[in-house]
This record gives C-alpha cells, structure tokens and sequence, in this order.
C-alpha cells in the first residue's frame, strides 16, 4: 500500500493488488469515529462511508453527494450477523444473503426501530455487505458504514467522480478490483404475520382466504408448497447489477 502523504484534503491510500496495514485500519477506524467520511473500494463502485450513527456525518455525505435528505440510504456490514444486530430481516432476505453475500447485492427491507438513529426517515433500509477484500478490512476495524456511490446526485459513477467528491472527505482509498457497475437491488417485504387484529391478518386475511377458495385455489388447510409460498416475503428486483438477477 501506497500512503501518498502531504496532500491538501483528504488523505490519499493506494492498494492496487495490496491491503491495508495495521496502522492504516487504526487510523481510518479513528477517523470514521472522529465524524469522517472515507471514498474505499467495492467490488462493485466506489462508495462513500460514515458513521450511520453520526448525524453530522450523515448529513456530509448527502452535501458531498447533493442528494435528497429523503432518499432511503444501504449500510454496508461486515457480516450477516452484524446486520441482524441492527435490523429485523425477513426470512427470505435472511437465505438471499446467505447465498450471494458477501457479494454484489443490496437488499432492501422495510425499516423499522434500529440502531441507525442518525438516518434520514425513509420506508426501506438497504443492507449491503462488500466482498472487496479493502472493503472488508475497513469494516472489520470501523464497523457499519453508510454506503452510498462515490459521486455527485445525477452523474456516473467512475473513479475520476469519486476522486471529485473525495477532496471532501478525510480519506480516499483506491483499488484494484473495482467492476465499475453497481450492484443488484432486490426490495424484499416482511412476512406476513397470520392472526386477527395484525396486519395482514384480521379481515383481510379473511378476505384473502374467501377469494383463494372462489377461485379455486388449494383448500382451506392449503398445501405445503402452498404454505411455503405464502411464508416467504415476495422479492422485487430493483435495478439489475453485476450480479444474476434470477435470484429466486
């Protein structure tokens, strides 16, 4: 690695084929602490990161990036069991990123109470866990980052945007390894929870029933794959990345 030292702004690492040393993890694991925003490869695009539990912090990245506070905002984790620590995630979510993860997928689920206070209010969370090997040393020593693309709203991703958007970060760190196109985005629901008085319960799922046996479909009691079928939450590709979009 490559520390190219002395120059104005952000601090600039060069990995190529390399990795971080152990001084150069404390240092970033410090920075991101202290409030600072980092540029650190993917396997996928460049990504902007910070503390998702600095509200400062947060705030920094939607200037550097001129993106609406509203927008739903990914966290990128270390591993599965990290997300779990954050966010409740459906079963079907659960077995997609036991399959594909680490790797090119962003995941979105509905949000709910979770240890990233400092997010805008938005409907969905997006999880991402990285394989790039930068990617993960800088998780493994900083812990979850907010993770969005390297670029100003509106323009291509590429590594001359995020060298453009660095110069106001604390730190650029560069890569090989990086595929210049993002990653596959699936929306996954959360089960629907049977019983009265819930939602997706009560009349609804009355009425629901009512018609499924109208129409035809399976008994009362329903099959097993039918059962199964229903359990699982529905998953809805979003944009199409490096990754296979038949993910079902």
């Amino acid at each position: 690695m490559n520390d190219v030292s002395g120059r104005e702004g952000a601090r600039l690492f060069e990995c190529g084929t390399g990795s971080l040393s152990k001084e150069d993890l404390t240092w970033l694991a410090k920075t991101v602490l202290a409030g600072g925003v980092l540029v650190y490869p993917t396997e996928t695009l460049y990504g902007l990161g910070a503390d998702p539990r600095n509200k400062e912090a947060v705030e920094r990245i939607f200037r550097l990036k001129n993106r609406p506070l509203s927008d739903n905002m990914s966290v990128a984790f270390y591993s599965q069991e990290e997300v779990e620590e954050w966010v409740e995630i459906p079963q079907t979510a659960k077995e997609l990123m036991k399959k594909h993860c680490p790797g090119p997928l962003t995941v979105l689920v509905p949000r709910r109470e979770t240890k990233q206070s400092a997010l805008p209010p938005s409907q969905l969370f997006g999880i991402r866990i990285p394989s790039h090997p930068i990617a993960r040393q800088i998780l493994s020593v900083t812990g979850p980052l907010l993770s969005t693309s390297a670029n100003r709203h509106g323009n291509t991703p590429s590594e001359e945007e995020a060298m453009i958007v660095g110069e106001g970060c604390e730190a650029i760190i560069l890569a090989h390894g990086v595929a210049g196109e993002g990653s596959t985005v699936v929306s996954v629901e959360m089960e629907e929870k049977g019983g009265g008085g819930g939602e997706g319960g009560g009349r609804k799922g009355e009425d629901e029933e009512k018609e499924r046996k109208e129409e035809g479909v399976g008994s009362e009691e329903g099959t097993g794959k039918e059962k199964e079928d229903k359990a699982r939450a529905p998953i809805k590709v979003i944009r199409e990345g490096s990754l296979d979009p038949a993910l079902q």
